[in-house]
C-alpha cells in the first residue's frame, strides 16, 4: 500500500499549500532597537532606562512594545517609578511632512528625523486607567484611546490601523520617556518596514484544515483500493458508479470499523 506521505501528489499539495501561507502572511522584519544601560540624560527623579524598543504588525493593528532596564509603573499609579512620555509616529516616513516629534522637541541630542503625523500620549493614562490618547498632529487633538498593558518592566500600546488612515503598518517611529518631573531617555526605530508581521490565525487555520481535507482524500483513496484487494470478490466487479457505492456498502458491513 502506498501511504499518503510517500505520493509525490500529496507532497505537491503540501508544498502548495505552505507556499500559500508564506504568500498570504510575509514575514518583514524590522530590528529590534537595543538601547544600551545607564545612558540616560536629563534631571528626573527616577531615570527611565529604556533596554528595547519593538513593534508588531497585523493586517488591523500595530502593538508597540517597550522593555526597560528598570522596574516602572502606569502614570495612574502615581509612583516614583511611573512612566510617561510620548510614541512618535511617521507613518509616511517622509521627515519634510508633518511636525516635529516630541523626541525632536524634549531631547538634548536634537533631532529624531521624525515628522510626525500621531502620536500616543502616555500622560494620559493618568486620566484613564488602562487607555492612553492617540493624537492627530495636523489638529493637536485626540482622535481616539487606545490600550496600553504594563508589566513589571515593560509596556505595550496596540493601535488599530484603522485610527492610522488605514495605513499599511509601514511608517517610522520613536519615543521619549522619563518622569513627571524630566525625560531620560529615548529610542528610534532603525527605519524601513516597522515590524515583523504576524499570520493572521484564521488564514494558518484555513491553510491547515485545506492540507487536513487533501491529505485524507488521498488516505480513503489508498484504503479504499487496498480494501479492494483485501475482498475481491466484492469489488472485483466495481467499475461503474453504483457498482463501487455497492461494493463501499458490503465493506463497511464486513469491517464496520473502517472508513472507507
Amino acid at each position: 500500500m502506498t501511504h499518503a506521505g510517500n505520493n509525490p501528489v500529496v507532497v505537491f499539495y503540501v508544498l502548495v499549500i505552505c507556499l500559500s501561507l508564506r504568500m498570504a502572511s510575509p514575514s518583514q522584519a524590522d530590528p529590534v532597537f537595543v538601547d544600551p544601560i545607564n545612558d540616560t540624560f536629563g534631571d528626573p527623579i527616577f531615570s527611565q532606562d529604556i533596554a528595547e524598543l519593538d513593534s508588531r504588525v497585523t493586517r488591523e493593528t500595530v502593538t508597540f512594545s517597550v522593555l526597560f532596564h528598570n522596574s516602572i509603573s502606569a502614570p495612574s499609579a502615581v509612583a516614583n517609578n511611573s512612566v510617561v512620555g510620548f510614541i512618535d509616529l511617521d507613518i509616511d516616513m517622509d521627515p519634510s511632512t508633518g511636525v516635529v516629534s516630541n523626541q525632536s522637541r524634549f531631547s538634548p541630542e536634537g533631532s529624531s528625523d521624525l515628522g510626525i503625523e500621531y502620536f500616543v500620549d502616555l500622560f494620559t493614562e493618568l486620566l484613564n486607567v488602562g487607555q492612553v490618547e492617540l493624537v492627530d498632529t495636523s489638529t493637536n487633538l485626540a482622535t481616539a484611546t487606545v490600550p496600553i498593558e504594563f508589566t513589571e518592566n515593560s509596556f505595550s500600546v496596540t493601535i488599530p490601523l484603522a485610527l492610522l488612515g488605514n495605513d499599511d503598518g509601514r511608517m517610522n517611529y520613536g519615543a521619549i520617556f522619563g518622569d513627571v518631573r524630566d525625560y531620560s531617555d529615548q529610542a528610534t526605530n532603525p527605519g524601513g518596514p516597522v515590524a515583523t508581521t504576524i499570520p493572521e490565525p484564521a488564514t494558518c487555520s484555513l491553510c491547515a484544515f485545506n492540507l487536513f481535507v487533501l491529505l485524507g482524500r488521498r488516505w480513503r483513496r489508498t484504503e479504499f483500493a487496498a480494501a479492494q484487494l483485501r475482498y475481491p470478490k466484492k469489488c472485483s466487479s466495481a467499475t461503474d458508479g453504483p457498482s463501487l457505492v455497492r461494493c463501499r456498502v458490503d465493506l463497511e458491513v464486513l469491517n464496520p470499523y473502517r472508513t472507507l
